[in-house]
């Protein structure tokens, strides 16, 4: 037997029996998804009840729970054991026939499936050899391609199989009950980065195979449902868990929830949609939502002490009838149990209720579960979802905009939107009728009696100010950017301090750009840094000016720099005079406004840019071809200057630390 804890030798002593039994406290903390979209202490989810250590496992690799039955892979003992979780009593199958089982996976009629090496047995329900999927023999397997399965769930009522063969990039094989390969299912899609789609791009086929060998992820595990859906993960870390539909698409693709994940050795979906997966390097259990949400995460590594509730190399997972979770350790060979916590089971019951549609009923656990934790990721994203289905649209945006989710904030907040605007409708056609009405009074008043001539002077009279002149001039850019570059470049326009002025303008309105759109579309202000937003609308559109004026220097140009700054500032007249409009209706748009809202910022920014590069070919005297060409020289030298100061910087840093060191090391020596 297997080194155990003296707590372990404890309870065998006074229980005569290799089960060991009673209620234990969690030797972990519980850790739930918070509304700052971080994860938090919560109550215990799991309790860690029961040890099963007398089943004489060997580097048992896989576990598999149905209904009230358990499907061990004993791997070092070349053997299959089905436990009886009523009785907890076991029998063998596969002695003799199996040499190496790392899968293994049971059906509703009891069927048993077991990865072994080069093939896939089926058992029936009493143990039988059934049949055995060996390696297909048809072209469209591919001749190459590896068949070493190592996980494995039942494909259908025939009988079929879907494999997770390692080494395998082709996606998982699907097999009829007859062994006939019926093809891959749920290829994974190649994933590049921009490097080497750049790569891939510029370099031949003979290349490519050479330097840029890119394949798809391999699978991990898979798991067929009560559902009938095939639920998979994928090898590696930041996986997440995938729901397939019987065509093999990820249905949870595009879901807000998508956990990821890190070298997932075992996963197991519930009847009603609950996921759970057990993280082979940390020991960590999670349970999520059918939606790919955090409910839990408890356990833990154990290495290198041992406790009850934690793990050195978990390989399997599971959820009988009662709800009991078990949790197979590969290296210490036995079998954890854990049993849910009341809180939990009221967590279970609510969401079952909402699924019902009992709204009410379920309102009332998430309220209770609100008071013990108000900062709860699902209390307030399914209290949002009770008020939405109870047309409460005013508490579902509040609870919504708590949990952060913005597109279900921006369902509620489309529905309270146009519930004012019926109600209101008649108040805003009045009102934009009576603004008519006054406009066009005023004017024909204006006309008769002159009552406006007080403000037409005023403006005379600033006309003769040259920095008003100057700040006013932005009107004539929108019409008339060449002109006006042409007066800047002979003196006629523009000053250091317009520039200044409206270049702080940009600045402001590019920051509210950022935070001042409302919830929906800005970004939080927590995570806002001024030090970046100087750094992207101050220092590099400088940067472009002062090396832009450096490159027509070289290269025959006639703007001065101040020619060039001031092109630059009133090139960005359109955002200047109508992105405040933009931001404006960002703060009463939803989402279903976004496309109205793109189309908006980048006709202003294609506006800005045309006009910056009008204005450059006009004050430098360049030809389309020499602005071009100007301007290509720019960026790289601009690219150039970033790289250099990076290079200080890093340096400038490791000496600062060096010096530091020494400082430190002297005085301790002093």
């Amino acid at each position: 037997m297997k080194r155990v804890t003296l707590l372990f030798l404890a309870v065998l002593f006074f229980s005569g029996s290799l089960r060991i039994y009673g209620n234990t406290n969690s030797t972990s903390f519980t850790y739930t998804l918070l509304t700052t979209g971080g994860v938090g202490i919560s109550q215990n989810a799991y309790i860690p009840t029961d040890v099963l250590m007398d089943f004489g496992l060997d580097n048992a690799q896989d576990m598999f729970v149905l209904g009230m039955n358990m499907y061990i892979a004993d791997t070092g003992n070349s053997r299959a054991l089905v436990v009886d979780l009523h009785t907890m009593e076991y029998r063998v199958v596969g002695e003799g026939i199996l040499t190496n089982p790392r899968g293994i996976a049971a059906d509703a009629q009891g069927r048993i499936f077991v990865a072994d090496n080069q093939a896939v047995f089926r058992f029936d329900a009493n143990g039988e050899l059934e049949f055995t999927f060996t390696r297909p023999t048809t072209p469209n397997f591919g001749r190459n391609e590896p068949f070493n399965p190592v996980k494995v769930a039942p494909g259908g009522a025939d009988g079929g199989v879907y494999i997770v063969s390692e080494g395998s990039t082709a996606g998982i094989i699907f097999m009829n009950g007859h062994g006939e390969f019926l093809g891959y299912f749920a290829s994974n899609n190649v994933m590049m980065s921009t490097t080497q789609r750049i790569m891939s791009a510029i370099l031949t086929d003979e290349q490519q195979a050479r330097f840029l060998r890119v394949v798809p992820a391999v699978y991990a595990n898979i798991f067929r449902g009560e559902d009938g859906l095939v639920y998979t993960i994928n090898r590696g870390s930041g996986v997440s868990m995938r729901r397939h539909s019987i065509s093999g698409i990820d249905l949870l693709a595009h879901s807000r929830g998508n956990t990821p994940l890190v070298d997932v050795g075992d996963i197991h979906v519930t009847a009603d949609g609950r996921m759970y997966a057990v993280q082979q390097g940390n020991g960590h259990i999670l349970l999520l939502t059918t939606e790919g949400y955090l409910l839990a995460v408890f356990g833990g590594g154990s290495s290198p002490s041992e406790r009850v509730g934690l793990f050195v190399s978990p390989s399997g997972i599971g959820v009988d009838a009662l709800g009991r979770l078990f949790v197979l350790d590969q290296v210490r060979n036995f079998i954890q149990i854990f049993e849910p916590t009341a809180p939990q089971l009221m967590l279970y019951e609510a969401m079952a209720l909402y699924q019902e549609g009992l709204y009410l009923e379920s309102q009332a656990i998430f309220r209770e579960m609100l008071v013990f934790n108000s900062a709860s990721f699902l209390g307030h994203l399914y209290m949002g979802r009770i008020y939405m289905q109870l047309l409460d649209y005013e508490r579902a945006a509040h609870h919504f905009r708590i949990a952060n989710v913005v597109d279900l904030y921006s369902r509620a907040y489309w529905e309270i939107r146009n519930a004012w605007l019926q109600s209101n409708m008649t108040y805003i056609l009045l009102g934009i009728l009576i603004s008519i009405f006054l406009w066009r009074a005023v004017k024909f008043a204006d006309k008769r009696v002159g009552i406006l001539s007080p403000m037409r002077n005023v403006r005379i009279r600033l006309t003769k100010i040259r920095l008003y002149r100057d700040l006013s001039v932005v009107k004539y850019v929108l019409r008339h950017p060449i002109d006006n570059a042409y007066n800047v470049h002979v003196g006629e326009t523009g000053s250091y301090s317009a520039g200044l002025i409206l270049g702080g303008i940009l600045y402001v309105i590019f920051i509210l750009f950022q935070v001042g759109m409302g919830y929906i579309f800005s970004q939080d202000i927590e995570h806002f840094s001024f030090m970046n937003a100087t750094l992207y609308f101050v220092a590099i559109p400088l940067l472009f000016v002062g090396v832009n004026y450096y490159v027509a220097s070289v290269y025959n140009g006639n703007g001065s720099f101040k020619d060039v700054f001031l092109s630059v500032v009133y090139g960005f007249t359109p955002v200047i005079l109508f992105m405040p409009f933009v931001i404006i209706f960002a703060n009463f748009a939803t989402l279903n406004e976004t496309f109205l809202i793109l189309i908006g910022t980048g006709f202003l920014l294609a506006w800005s840019v045309v006009n910056i590069f009008v204005s450059l070919s006009e004050v430098h005297e360049y030809s389309f071809k020499e602005t071009v060409k100007s301007l290509l020289i720019t960026f790289f030298y601009m690219l150039v200057v970033v790289l250099a100061l990076s290079i200080i910087y890093i340096l400038g840093r490791q000496l600062f630390s060096f010096i530091q060191e020494i400082v430190t090391e002297v005085l301790l020596r002093v």
